[in-house]
């Protein structure tokens, strides 16, 4: 299971999928890593493989709904990402994707500036789920070591790059704050030289979201700059953040984490420029009760947005599965 597909489609739906043939207790038929029908409604998560694009021909089809979760546009036109991801993107967006309008098309993502993307007349917006309870803020009570976390991956290191003079700074300054990053041999060398600052391999999505579930932090740290693919992207980390139990401290680049997040209420929204950064951090880590009490309000907004029962009550909608179940 990948990230998206977990938190997009299987969090909510997973107790109806069945991996062989439909039966009456698991109706929906997974058809491969990211598709899935449930008789002539189909979903499709993100990517779509040849073998799954046969299936689904050999089925009909009334409506497909399409999950996209980045402004993939944005992502081949960026070069701040990796050249092999952008050039894989494009030739996805050429051939597969493509194909997927042959069917008749809702478009389903977590963030307007993706829905506008697309030419059609049903669109969803629809965040990811919140895939646990939030752990509450008990950890705040020991701050003896400032427990800090990035969790982006690589297609994130510019946005943590144009921090990282103020990040070094603050770790400098802070000899209890201690960093967690997760970005293995992109690393950049000033950090994972760093005393303070563990680097880790990325790991598969499952073993990271018990990572996320077991861990608990006081900071959890996610730089986006002003560029088209941060404006696209999900309220994905306010909900990570949430999930460690963390004080989130954002940038102002993504817009729908702008528009849900209250500044000094439930998060922190700062600029992009590494000074800022390194002073904020240094003044927020002596006040454990703000941090505390950010933090709980952030769980408190993520679990509202990320809310089981409507991301549920979406998908049985979409198939149709609520009339049925009543009738």
């Amino acid at each position: 299971v990948n990230a998206t597909v977990d938190k997009y489609f299987l969090a909510g739906m997973g107790h109806l999928v069945s991996q062989g043939a439909p039966t009456a207790e698991r109706p929906i038929e997974q058809l491969g890593p990211n598709a899935f029908v449930y008789e002539e409604v189909a979903v499709v998560v993100r990517y779509i493989t040849p073998a799954e694009l046969q299936a689904l021909h050999r089925r009909r089809i009334r409506k497909l709904y399409y999950v996209i979760d980045d402004d993939m546009h944005a992502l081949v036109r960026d070069p701040h990402q990796p050249l092999s991801y952008r050039w894989r993107i494009w030739r996805f967006m050429r051939g597969p994707q493509k194909q997927l309008r042959k069917w008749p098309l809702a478009i389903v993502a977590p963030s307007r500036v993706i829905l506008d993307r697309w030419d059609v007349e049903e669109k969803h917006l629809l965040h990811p789920v919140m895939l646990a309870p939030p752990p509450g803020t008990a950890h705040f009570a020991d701050m003896s070591t400032i427990r800090a976390i990035f969790m982006g991956s690589r297609s994130h290191l510019h946005d943590l790059k144009a921090i990282l003079p103020g990040l070094l700074r603050w770790l400098d300054e802070t000899p209890h704050a201690r960093l967690d990053v997760f970005l293995g041999r992109h690393c950049p060398r000033s950090l994972r030289k760093h005393p303070s600052v563990r680097n880790r391999d990325p790991v598969p999505w499952p073993r990271f979201r018990a990572f996320l579930q077991q861990q608990r932090y006081h900071l959890a740290l996610a730089p986006m700059l002003d560029t088209p693919v941060n404006h696209a992207r999900s309220i994905n980390k306010l909900l990570d953040c949430a999930a460690v139990g963390a004080c989130g401290v954002f940038s102002r680049g993504c817009y729908e984490l702008h528009d849900a997040i209250t500044h000094r209420k439930n998060a922190f929204l700062l600029g992009t420029e590494a000074s800022c950064w390194a002073g904020f951090l240094k003044g927020l880590v002596g006040d454990g009760a703000a941090m505390a009490a950010i933090s709980g309000k952030g769980q408190e907004l993520a679990s509202k947005l990320g809310r089981q029962d409507n991301f549920s009550r979406f998908w049985q909608t979409a198939f149709d599965l609520q009339e049925k179940s009543r009738g």
